[in-house]
């Protein structure tokens, strides 16, 4: 047992025995493999990138070409509320809440599906043409 030592994984098994392993990697005669351990950080970071790649797929574009059978325009009106702030009593007080006007465009193609445009495309489409789209 002269280049054996106290194998540091694990002490004594349940009988007793300690074990030993050997500057050869060997383990009471049986060949030890050491696995690298994958530190939290490291781990964290490739499941940050394995989600951020995998997300990626949303945002492909899939060309689609449609013919268009209408258009429509919606408009509504969209409430932001104010900042809150404090005053200069040190009362909670909120800004004045500000109305904007949202507007969509949509164009149905001659399925009866409607798909939503930008204004460049919905200025562009003219009924009975094609249209590309991205999906």
């Amino acid at each position: 047992m002269e280049n054996l030592r106290p194998w540091k994984g694990r002490g004594a098994d349940k009988a007793g025995h300690q074990a030993y392993e050997n500057w050869s990697g060997l383990r009471n005669g049986q060949k030890v493999q050491k696995v690298a351990k994958m530190t939290p950080v490291l781990r964290i970071a490739a499941l940050t990138i394995v989600f951020a790649l995998g997300g990626c797929t949303m945002f492909v574009c899939h060309p689609v070409t449609v013919t268009v059978a209408n258009k429509k325009e919606l408009a509504r009106l969209e409430t932001v509320p104010g900042a809150i702030r404090t005053s200069e009593t040190g009362r909670l007080e909120e800004d004045v809440r500000q109305s904007t006007t949202v507007r969509e465009y949509w164009v149905q193609a001659r399925d009866d599906a409607w798909h939503r445009v930008s204004a460049e495309q919905f200025r562009a489409a003219e009924v009975g043409r094609e249209l590309e789209l991205c999906e």
